[in-house]
């Protein structure tokens, strides 16, 4: 085989592999993408009791508040003494150095992330019913 004809043969297997790939690849990804949200909705709802929703239902609570409600209750009561601003950024600054450096680099930055730390331990401590240090 010339490799003029190689040349070609390849190309068309590629474009062939390609068409296929972009087949097969849509519902495959459409598939992984949902059974992924499925989970996460499955974890996020396995929190909620029909007395949730009937709370939230009766105070004007959105889904997303529910949700966030039943998280926190969930968390074991001593959650909030681990998660200090010190620690979250240091987790930060490992797994995520992007968004500690941006936060670092914006006016305000520090002052917002040790309020919204300090808003989730309130949270925590509202929801556990535990004050925590």
């Amino acid at each position: 085989m010339s490799e003029d004809s190689r040349s070609k043969a390849e190309k068309i297997l590629s474009d062939i592999g390609d068409r296929i790939a972009r087949y097969i690849g849509r519902p495959i990804q459409s598939y992984i993408a949902k059974r992924v949200s499925d989970g996460i909705l499955d974890w996020l709802f396995s929190l909620v009791t029909p007395e949730d929703v009937v709370y939230a239902v009766e105070n004007g609570e959105t889904i997303t508040q529910m949700l966030a409600r039943c998280l926190l209750s969930s968390l074991p009561s001593d959650t909030g003494e681990l998660l200090t601003p010190e620690n979250i950024f240091s987790f930060l600054r490992e797994r995520r150095p992007d968004l500690a450096s941006l936060i670092l680099s914006l006016p305000g930055g520090i002052d917002w992330f040790e309020k919204s730390i300090e808003d989730v331990r309130n949270s925590i401590r509202h929801n556990t019913g535990r004050q925590q240090a």
